[in-house]
């Protein structure tokens, strides 16, 4: 049962970030009065249909991509026959442009609205307070016997011969900079518990990656006002998007070394079967806030059959005055198809293999 719940996690996952893009085609196409004979979610053999507007909505068997049908001209072999006003080939450039650009914009916005809903709703903002909400397992103050809730008053330091009064958990900052350099060092931490003072002796040790003392605890944490959650959306957004950039920027550089770190359908599904597994939801939802961010910037890129190759040959014959020839542009496109399918394979096999 659960390995069926995993499958219908992972198909609505991919499923809906599809439609959000394809939709966000169509709705602009309609809008700029293109007509739209199909509307289609999936590839292979058509499993339902239904026409709505002019406009015949399929879903496929196998839901990995979709696309809208745009007519580009009148096409006897399509059966394709409206007035020209409705070919997206009559229409203005920025028209086009855009069209072509809001597959692209409908998923990057829907990941933004729903990260922020999802940012608003966790306690992710540091009280400004000296309580201790959490306290790392095995680590030194936890050896020591502090525990969550204690009130940090102070905290002295034998090597330096000083006393720091503890405001909030922020205050804390047991570094070389102000400590020296030590491998370890020995600190007296003074707690409030419920009223009574307590003295801890701590020794705690010089963690490089982190350049501090590590105590091993953390403050107490609340949700996020309205501008704090908009503050945090709009930082975690772009740290994410910079990092599709640069794992995109070293595939090509070092395309040997990256591509086993990448993910396909495979390592996708296992990542949403584990949050499945863990009945985590909000996990489910900021992976799908991830991968609809990664299908928006990812098709932006230059590369042909993707969007933002589209949006180049747009401007590209917007300058030059005329339309590119039909069988480059063709060339083109199947070359890029088939090097995205050549990478998703690669990865695929990468997938598989660390999945056994």
């Amino acid at each position: 049962m659960q390995t069926f719940i995993n499958i219908v996690v992972f198909i609505l996952m991919i499923g809906s970030i599809i439609i959000i893009h394809e939709l966000g085609h169509l709705f602009m196409a309609k809008f700029f009065h293109v007509y739209c004979p199909k509307f289609s979610i999936g590839f292979g053999p058509v499993i339902f249909h239904k026409e709505y507007k002019q406009t015949d909505y399929e879903l496929r068997l196998l839901p990995l991509g979709g696309f809208v049908q745009m007519a580009y001209q009148n096409d006897d072999e399509l059966n394709i026959h409206v007035d020209n006003n409705y070919l997206l080939s009559n229409k203005k450039s920025y028209q086009r442009f855009l069209i072509s650009l809001s597959g692209v914009l409908m998923n990057l916005i829907t990941a933004f609205i729903i990260l922020f809903f999802l940012i608003l709703n966790q306690n992710c903002v540091l009280k400004n307070n000296n309580t201790i909400g959490y306290v790392s397992s095995n680590s030194t103050c936890d050896n020591a016997g502090i525990i969550a809730g204690d009130q940090i008053e102070s905290i002295y330091v034998e090597e330096t011969n000083h006393l720091y009064k503890i405001n909030s958990i922020e205050d804390i900052n047991l570094n070389k900079e102000t400590i020296g350099n030590y491998s370890s060092i020995h600190i007296v931490i003074t707690i409030n518990r419920d009223g009574k003072i307590k003295e801890f002796n701590v020794n705690p040790t010089y963690n490089k990656e982190y350049d501090k003392y590590l105590l091993g605890v953390s403050g107490e944490y609340q949700k996020p006002n309205f501008i704090e959650a908009l503050h945090l959306t709009y930082t975690t957004y772009i740290s994410y998007a910079l990092a599709i950039i640069a794992a995109f920027g070293s595939l090509i550089t070092h395309f040997l070394q990256q591509i086993n770190q990448l993910s396909g359908p495979a390592g996708i599904y296992s990542m949403t079967s584990q949050a499945a597994n863990a009945k985590n939801y909000t996990l489910i939802f900021e992976l799908w806030c991830l991968l609809s961010i990664n299908v928006g910037v990812l098709n932006l890129f230059p590369i042909p059959g993707l969007d933002g190759y589209q949006c180049i040959i747009i401007i590209i014959e917007s300058i030059i005055k005329r339309e590119i020839p039909e069988r480059v542009k063709i060339f083109l496109t199947l070359f890029g198809y088939a090097l995205i399918i050549g990478i998703t394979l690669i990865v695929t096999y990468f997938d598989i293999m660390r999945l056994l």
